[in-house]
């Protein structure tokens, strides 16, 4: 495709783009020689801000986004600016008027995939693209809307945010480096964002694995009521005590569908994103660095592993490139009156998602060093039933800041967060030992 589209195939396609920040600016310089694309308009907040990419010849940088969905000389709307508000108007006001819309906004379409759905069949003609929206670097969305189009998937887990990925990553290599130190060194390599918050506290991810539950299990799913846990609390010594059992630590998110448990015959969605200690013997566990993975099991194919880069400019650009050419050979080349295909096409085959699940757990404490702080733990984990599998403990350095672990048999999430409410509760009181609130983490094979 890359060698057909270096070539003019006809006139070229006129594009508006919506966002110039850091994917924008690797859309245009990706597409700056291309023959088969113009830029007519690019929509800024700033057009006075210093830019890294040079503006196309003959665009126009502007601030009034109906220029470019209500113009005549607009064919494609791109729109990398992310958000649910505005950038919401911006897409559906250019499909109803005409254009078509390639976007990497994940949040969106997690949030509002149908309403999208319902103005392309208004407007049968109208292409909506998105496979940037998801681990740019891998072309997960047509994994779900073409190759698995006949498949029955009942589970996805995976890394879906190479920032976070990298940080760990950072963090495990080399014990010294303090989180803090390695978001900033992240932020410097253009990774993370001057607020990071998105991507380590999950909302990035989280947006990701919903979209790809939307995807193969046809549920609208709200992100607000998915169990959400980020990674600025992990450490050092979070490492350490995976190694010790064979695993290590990975941002993950998981949707899997399993019969309801009322006996039914229903099926549900059990959905979370969250650190998970891993398996070093699962691939899953050895994807290092910016790097994602996303494991897919289906009937047809069992266990699939799709793996590919997932932080910077470029792998997320690449994608919105992608479906950038794609458009425009369709464009150039479709018959006159063609229909676009549908943007979604899943029928929903869960009645239900919760974001409640079992597992075993990993919980680390930090404490000053009593006699009796795992029997006072202990004590409380057994009023709420649940059962320890071992305990972990690397040599004491300072027995004022103590940290030990704890790996239970299986409890459902909803049981260890109250657990660690109690306790952290308790902090004043009956756990005083206590430094700081248990950290906790699903126990994956």
């Amino acid at each position: 495709m890359q060698r057909l589209m270096s070539q003019p195939l006809g006139q070229p396609v006129n594009i508006g783009l919506v966002g110039f920040g850091t994917v924008g600016g690797g859309v245009v310089d990706l597409l700056k020689t291309n023959p088969n694309v113009a830029f007519k308009r690019i929509i800024v907040k700033s057009p006075s801000k210093k830019r890294d990419v040079d503006i196309p010849k003959g665009c126009q940088v502007v601030t009034d986004w109906k220029s470019v969905v209500e113009s005549n000389d607009v064919d494609v709307v791109v729109e990398v600016m992310g958000g649910t508000g505005l950038a919401k108007d911006i897409v559906m006001t250019a499909m109803q008027n005409g254009k078509h819309v390639v976007t990497a906004n994940k949040a969106l379409l997690s949030k509002h995939l149908d309403d999208l759905v319902k103005v392309q069949k208004e407007h049968p003609k109208v292409y909506l693209l998105y496979e940037a929206a998801v681990c740019g670097g891998i072309p997960i969305i047509n994994v779900f809307s073409r190759s698995m189009a006949w498949d029955d998937v009942s589970k996805i887990v995976g890394i879906m945010n190479g920032t976070t990925n990298f940080i760990m990553t950072e963090m495990e290599e080399d014990p010294s480096k303090k989180y803090e130190a390695v978001l900033a060194d992240a932020q410097n390599r253009g990774y993370a964002e001057a607020d990071p918050s998105a991507d380590v506290e999950g909302w990035d991810a989280r947006s990701k694995l919903c979209l790809l539950a939307k995807l193969a299990f046809g549920l609208t799913i709200d992100e607000d009521k998915v169990y959400c846990q980020g990674i600025s609390r992990i450490k050092a010594i979070d490492f350490t005590y995976a190694k010790m059992v064979g695993h290590t630590i990975k941002l993950l998110g998981v949707a899997e569908k399993r019969l309801a448990d009322d006996g039914s015959g229903a099926q549900v969605v059990n959905i979370f994103l969250s650190p998970c200690m891993v398996s070093l013997s699962n691939p899953i566990g050895r994807v290092n660095g910016v790097t994602n993975v996303v494991e897919v099991t289906s009937h047809n194919l069992g266990q699939s592993y799709y793996i590919g880069p997932g932080a910077g400019r470029y792998p997320t650009a690449n994608s919105v490139v992608s479906d950038i050419l794609d458009l425009t050979y369709r464009i150039q080349n479709a018959a006159d009156g063609a229909v676009a295909p549908p943007c979604f096409t899943t029928e929903k085959v869960a009645t239900n998602y919760e974001s409640d699940f079992k597992a075993d757990f990993y919980l680390r404490f930090i404490v000053d060093d009593k006699v009796g702080v795992i029997h006072k733990v202990s004590g409380l984990m057994a009023q709420f039933g649940v059962s320890i599998f071992s305990i972990l403990q690397a040599p004491i350095t300072n027995p004022k800041q103590v940290p030990f672990a704890i790996i239970t048999e299986s409890c459902r999430l909803s049981t260890i967060r109250q657990v660690c409410k109690k306790l952290a509760d308790g902090r004043r009181g009956e756990f005083d030992f206590l430094l700081e609130d248990p950290f906790f983490a699903p126990y994956l094979g």
